[in-house]
């Protein structure tokens, strides 16, 4: 079984966090949260072992490997709402990706789930 959201915003890069205040960081924790449980709600199955892709798309790219880092709190989201059962390697493999806006695109996410039978 598959599910395919789309999230009206991107994440912050890992580098607009470092040294930030923790209260900057819950922020974003709580930010993340309240979209996935306003946009997507729980997941009314029992979640399995899945594999996630994500991408994020904005009007600018950012370090490669700030976009997994920058993922976090989404992926914290995802489980806390049961569309993961836990971000573990041993129930969840997540592939991170970027690509630019086209012309008249808003920035947002792409989160995809596949559950394995």
């Amino acid at each position: 079984m598959t599910h395919t959201f789309t999230l009206p915003t991107v994440t912050l890069s890992q580098n607009q966090l470092d040294g930030k205040h923790w209260s900057v960081k819950q922020e974003q924790k709580v930010h993340w949260h309240s979209l996935v449980s306003y946009l997507i709600g729980t997941n009314p199955q029992q979640p399995t072992k899945a594999r996630v892709s994500i991408v994020r798309v904005s009007k600018r790219l950012i370090d490669p490997l700030n976009v997994p880092a920058g993922c976090k709190w989404l992926l914290d989201a995802l489980v806390n709402m049961h569309w993961l059962k836990d971000d573990s390697y041993k129930w969840c493999t997540v592939s991170t990706e970027q690509r630019k806006c086209t012309k008249g695109e808003e920035p947002h996410m792409e989160i995809t789930i596949e559950y394995e039978s």
